[in-house]
């Protein structure tokens, strides 16, 4: 069950370490605000405002962000773990040491962080993240990161 408060204005507020893990955050403006060491597990934030936003070890892991806007954010150190970033905007978003590991839900599948469709995405970003081969990326973005196209099942 979501809490929601779609389409919220929280621009540059101070969030670092609340408990928002499964609150609906569609839509909702987070530009510049500081949610580092929060915990967001589960919680939907598509097309929400997160420019510049400080995620700092932010807990993200099964959080739908896809076509959130990114661009500037520091997510250093944020578990990513099964995330949803599809078409979201990354540009000079700092990924470092973020962890972008798999869930294996069965024998035969696995959930990882997508970023397929994803904006202004460029390799140095994602390798710069822990467990970035695990990933899933559009066919040509895995070909700039030098990886085998993925195997279909």
């Amino acid at each position: 069950m979501y809490h929601s408060v779609r389409g919220i204005i929280l621009s540059r507020a101070d969030l670092s370490g609340t408990n928002l893990s499964g609150t609906n955050l569609s839509g909702a403006n987070l530009s510049n605000a500081n949610l580092s060491s929060a915990n967001l597990t589960v919680a939907k934030l598509s097309n929400a405002n997160l420019n510049g936003a400080g995620l700092r070890s932010v807990n993200l892991s099964n959080a739908d962000l896809s076509s959130a806007d990114l661009s500037g954010a520091s997510l250093s150190i944020a578990d990513l773990k099964y995330t949803n970033l599809d078409a979201a905007n990354l540009r000079y978003t700092n990924l470092s040491s973020a962890n972008l590991d798999c869930l294996k839900e069965t024998d035969v599948r696995e959930v990882c962080t997508s970023f397929r469709e994803a904006k202004n995405l460029t390799p140095e970003q994602i390798k710069s993240a822990k467990n970035w081969e695990k990933a899933k990326y559009d066919k040509e973005f895995r070909a700039k990161l030098g990886l085998l196209p993925e195997k279909v099942e």
